[in-house]
């Protein structure tokens, strides 16, 4: 009888010992979970934003058409967007008589092939290059050398810097032995077709200028200096020029980061946007905008081709 009261006694002592072990197990795995669940709250501190918030990961700025916007066109242009019209872009040489009566070369710039109804075949450029000579002529290695007619020269406006020249003959004065030279009609004239950028491309839009900066002069024909290599630069849109407004032209000009040179004015510039390549207008001039900087300025497609 004594025997069978201590198992009695001794099995609900063990019995007490097992609830106990397993109300600890069962105390610690609830404590830990408290913790966990504390961790996770204090980790995403979206996770309390009441029901009237709107909760934003990653916010983006309304669109801003304005020419000050600082929006960001994150597509570049690649070689192969630009490929098509490499050989659209062409060296001007003009020649002066100088007292003896002789022509010698004088003034150099870049220019852009442009095909306009009619049958008309022209090279659009800047009207300082040719301004003051006697004749001119376009080059490219790839394209070879043709006559301009500066007894035709057109403008859109008064007010831009721009001038308009049809390309009438192959050039045999200074460049001879020009054989098999295509016909003018065949030259590569799809600038003229690209779709015009928006007049107000944001800050930090892509830009790549083509032409024939001094920088890229090289020894041809003997005449050392005159003819250069087509160069691309590539850069950004960094600024607006707003002076061309207090002239009667509709858009503010662009400052770009792109490296340019005496020797690229006339010739053309591109953007892009999320339609794809754009014409954006053409490389003019150069201006100090630090001690220790240039700044290019391209002068946009809308004042081109204002007609006022």
């Amino acid at each position: 009888m004594i025997f069978h009261i201590y198992m009695k006694t001794n099995s609900y002592k063990w019995i007490a010992v097992g609830i106990a072990i397993i109300s600890l197990i069962t105390i610690s795995y609830l404590i830990g979970q408290n913790s966990k669940n504390q961790n996770l709250s204090t980790s995403n501190p979206t996770s309390n934003i009441g029901t009237n918030q709107k909760i934003v990961s990653s916010p983006n700025p309304p669109p801003n058409s304005s020419p000050n916007s600082t929006q960001n066109n994150s597509s570049q242009i690649t070689s192969t967007d630009i490929a098509p019209y490499l050989t659209g872009v062409v060296e001007v040489v003009c020649s002066k008589m100088n007292t003896s009566g002789v022509e010698q070369p004088n003034d150099t710039g870049s220019a852009s092939l442009w095909s306009f109804s009619g049958g008309n075949y022209d090279v659009v450029t800047n009207e300082h290059v040719i301004a003051g000579n006697d004749q001119c002529y376009i080059y490219n290695t790839d394209v070879g050398a043709y006559n301009l007619d500066l007894s035709n020269i057109r403008i859109w406006n008064g007010l831009a810097d721009e001038a308009i020249i049809p390309i009438s003959l192959p050039s045999l004065q200074l460049i001879p032995d020009q054989t098999g030279l295509p016909p003018i009609s065949k030259l590569n004239y799809g600038i003229s077709s690209l779709r015009d950028c928006p007049s107000d491309m944001p800050q930090n839009s892509p830009v790549v200028v083509i032409g024939f900066p001094a920088f890229s002069s090289m020894l041809t024909h003997n005449l050392e200096n005159i003819y250069k290599n087509e160069i691309t630069t590539n850069g950004t849109v960094s600024g607006y020029d707003s002076s061309p407004a207090n002239g009667g032209l509709p858009d503010s000009n662009y400052y770009i980061s792109a490296t340019i040179d005496s020797g690229n004015s006339g010739g053309i510039s591109f953007s892009k946007d999320s339609n794809g390549l754009c014409l954006l207008g053409i490389p003019t001039w150069i201006t100090s905008t630090g001690n220790y900087s240039d700044e290019g300025i391209v002068q946009n497609i809308y004042n081109i081709l204002y007609k006022n």
